[in-house]
Parts: C-alpha cells; sequence; structure tokens
C-alpha cells in the first residue's frame, strides 16, 4: 500500500503543490497583519480570498499529474492496469488533496496567530475556513479533470484559464456559489451560517462530481474517442443542482452585525465610539480629536457631540455625530479620519444637503463647495493630518489661498463667517 502511494504522485510534486500553495497563502493574507486593528470576520474571509492565484496553481498541477500519468498511451499506468480508472483518481487526487490543505493551512498560519493574540473580539469563523478548503479541493479535481481530457501542455494552460475565468464571473455566480468573492468583509458585518455552510457542502460535492468524471474518463480512456468515456460528466448534475437551488433564493452571504456594543472614550467634551473590535483605535482616535479641535481654539462652526465608528448601527447615530470611515487597510486610516472630522468642521454636510442646482446658481454653489473643502483640508493640514479625501483632486485655487494666508487670520476668518461655512454658504471672495 505505502509503495503504491508514493508512486501515484511524486514526493516532488506533492512538495511542489504545498509550498507554492503556503507561499501564494501567506503573500495575500499577511496584508491583514498591517492592519491598524486585528479584525477576525477579514481574516476569516481572507482563508477564501487568498486563493485568488492559489486556485489555479493547484488546478494547474492537477492537471499536470493527470496528464503526465494518465494519458490513453501512458506507459507509467497504461488503461490495462488493474489500478486504472477510480482507484488510480482516488489515490492521486488524495494525496494531491491533502498537500494542497496543508500547504493553504500552512500559508494562513501566520496572519491566523497574529490575529489571534492582537484580536480584542471575536473569532475564526470554522465554516469559512472549511469552505476556503472545499474550494481549494474543487479548483484542484476541476484541474485533473481537464488534465484527463486534454493533452498535458494544454491541460495546465486549460486549467489555468478555466480557474481565472471561474474566479472572475463573481457576479454571473452570486455570493453563495462563486468561489471567491473579490472583496473583504470586516467589523461590523459577518458571513451568514446558513450560506457559509451551504458553500462547505456545495464544493465539497463539486469536488467529488469532478472527480468522478475523471474517474470514469480514465477508466474508459483509449486512443480512440469513447462516448462512454463522457457518461462520467453526468455527476455533475449534482452540483449544478444544488447551484440552480441557490441561485433561485439568493440567500445574503452579508450581514450587518445587529446593534454591537460601542466602546467609547472622551476627548475632551467630545465623545469617540468604535466597534468593540476597534478598541486599540480609541487612543490615537483621541489624540487626533484634540489636535483637530485645538485648529479652531475648540470654537468649532459645527456643534460636534462626538465621533461614530460606521461599523456600528447607523441608525442609532446621535445628532451631531461624525460618520467615521476608518479605513484600517490603508496606512493613513488616522488621516482619512481626520479628514471626515475636518470636513464636518467646515460645513461639508451642508453643501451635500443643499441638493442640486440649476441656471444661475450652479457656480454660486460649487464656489461655496470650494471654499467649505479648502476649510476642511486646511484644518486637517495644520493639524498634522493629510487627509486623502482631499488630495484626490488636488490643491484648489482656494485651498492656495488660505494656505498663504497666516495661521491667525485664518482661525480669524473661519469665526468671523461660522455661519456662512455652517450653512456652506461662505464664497471664495470672502477670502484675502
Amino acid at each position: 500500500m505505502r509503495s503504491r502511494y508514493h508512486l501515484a504522485v511524486p514526493v516532488w510534486v506533492l512538495a511542489a503543490v504545498s509550498l507554492g500553495l503556503s507561499v501564494l497563502a501567506m503573500i495575500n493574507s499577511l496584508p491583514l497583519a498591517r492592519w491598524a486593528y486585528a479584525d477576525w470576520v477579514a481574516v476569516s474571509a481572507a482563508t477564501r480570498e487568498s486563493l485568488l492565484y492559489g486556485g489555479p496553481w493547484f488546478a494547474a498541477w492537477g492537471a499536470w499529474v493527470a496528464g503526465r500519468y494518465l494519458g490513453p498511451r501512458s506507459l507509467l499506468c497504461p488503461p490495462s492496469a488493474a489500478r486504472s480508472g477510480p482507484r488510480v483518481v482516488r489515490a492521486q487526487l488524495t494525496l494531491l488533496g491533502v498537500a494542497a490543505a496543508c500547504g493553504h493551512l500552512l500559508g494562513l498560519l501566520p496572519v491566523l496567530t497574529w490575529t489571534a493574540i492582537q484580536a480584542r473580539t471575536g473569532a475564526l469563523n470554522p465554516l469559512v475556513l472549511l469552505g476556503s478548503i472545499a474550494v481549494l479541493l474543487a479548483f484542484g479535481a476541476l484541474g485533473y479533470l481537464i488534465g484527463c481530457g486534454l493533452p498535458r501542455t494544454a491541460s495546465v494552460l486549460g486549467a489555468v484559464v478555466a480557474s481565472f475565468g471561474v474566479i472572475l464571473m463573481v457576479d454571473t455566480w452570486g455570493p453563495a456559489l462563486a468561489p471567491l468573492r473579490l472583496s473583504t468583509p470586516a467589523a461590523g458585518f459577518y458571513e451568514t451560517a446558513v450560506v457559509a455552510g451551504f458553500r462547505v457542502a456545495f464544493f465539497a460535492v463539486c469536488a467529488l462530481a469532478l472527480s468522478a468524471a475523471s474517474a470514469q474518463l480514465v477508466a474508459e480512456r483509449s486512443v480512440v474517442f469513447n462516448t462512454w468515456a463522457l457518461g462520467g460528466l453526468l455527476t455533475l448534475t449534482a452540483p449544478l443542482a444544488l447551484g440552480f437551488v441557490a441561485k433561485s433564493t439568493a440567500p445574503l452571504a452579508v450581514q450587518r452585525e445587529a446593534n454591537p456594543v460601542p466602546v467609547c472614550s472622551s476627548a475632551g467634551p467630545i465623545d469617540v465610539c468604535v466597534h468593540p473590535a476597534k478598541v486599540d483605535l480609541l487612543a490615537a482616535l483621541d489624540g487626533m480629536v484634540d489636535n483637530v479641535m485645538a485648529t479652531v481654539d475648540h470654537r468649532p462652526a459645527v456643534p460636534v457631540a462626538g465621533l461614530y465608528d460606521s461599523s456600528l448601527d447607523r441608525e442609532q447615530l446621535p445628532n451631531n455625530f461624525v460618520l467615521l470611515n476608518i479605513e484600517a487597510s490603508d496606512q493613513q486610516w488616522l488621516d482619512w479620519a481626520a479628514g471626515d472630522l475636518a470636513s464636518q468642521l467646515a460645513g461639508q454636510p451642508a453643501c451635500l444637503h443643499r441638493g442640486d442646482a440649476f441656471g444661475d446658481d450652479v457656480a454660486p454653489l460649487l464656489d461655496h463647495m470650494a471654499v467649505s473643502e479648502a476649510f476642511a483640508s486646511w484644518i486637517a493640514r495644520n493639524a498634522g493630518f493629510m487627509a486623502p479625501q482631499f488630495d484626490v483632486r488636488g490643491s484648489s485655487p482656494q485651498t492656495l489661498r488660505l494656505e498663504q494666508l497666516p495661521t491667525d487670520q485664518v482661525q480669524s476668518l473661519y469665526h468671523l463667517s461660522a455661519a456662512e461655512i455652517a450653512s456652506c454658504r461662505l464664497p471664495s471672495s470672502a477670502i484675502p
């Protein structure tokens, strides 16, 4: 038995599969360790999304193994061999699957360890992790089937193209059926157990059906075309039926967390509230609020009662609270947060509430909005933050004019024009 398994797939092939998947999983998942906080929701999703290149890699090796050892003229395992058919397919796919799963998990180990140490709340979603393993096995089985039906070189290329094609058709499959979703949820959301559990079953059935089809092709292989060899493709009706049900019902794959309890601190009179997973960010946010408010002498034109993390329930957002979109994956997440607060102090929400303008009202509205953005950019910069939301279009003439003025003159203009700034009605002619 032992010698047969060693002959089924060479050790160097198993090592290449495992090592490649380990490296690819590590490369794709380690960026999460650079987030501003440890997020189990995002890390759980990364166990699946890290297969962006790992899936095609495994499919290519599956195709290579089948093409190398199971061609109709193979001397290593000819069609007449006693172990031909299901036995050799089962032996090879078992070895490949174990090597692939071990490599994938090994590559995820660093980010899982870091998150386990750093995370303040939550845990790894086991169903999402199992679903990632099922997806990986389905990729390998797909490549193996292609390798059984095409010449070796063509099958490897075909497996890679087919794998990427399946991945990129995410909108066609829908969230329940797509191998990867090409997006990463974070704290404040969760992947539903119904869809996560369905994905485990669905992709496991896909892997088994593809394996059965491969076994039929290998059992009936011949140097001439044999229609019976295609009979195994009928096994694919099982995953097709499951997929039809999932597409018809379209269950929600990701939902917003219901009423997460905010964790709050105070920066003077201003409350700062975040999702429990982001509690480590409070100290930095408090410091940012102090610096930004000091720029306007703690006398904002627009009252601010607090800052509220967008990961929390927005329907419970109190009056005069700034909604913070914390870009945890961006190293400038604090600059983004400072920009959100500066926008509030400069009256930008009032600009949005003014609605559309027509005719002669367009130019004044655009001018007032440019002044509001100029003050927001100035407030953030003078507080020591380079808010990316103000740097996308470059500095406007209004911003350049403000930056050329002394700080005390800009502050004086801000306070004297507080009413106009709060209502987004300060014209650029007011700037010296």
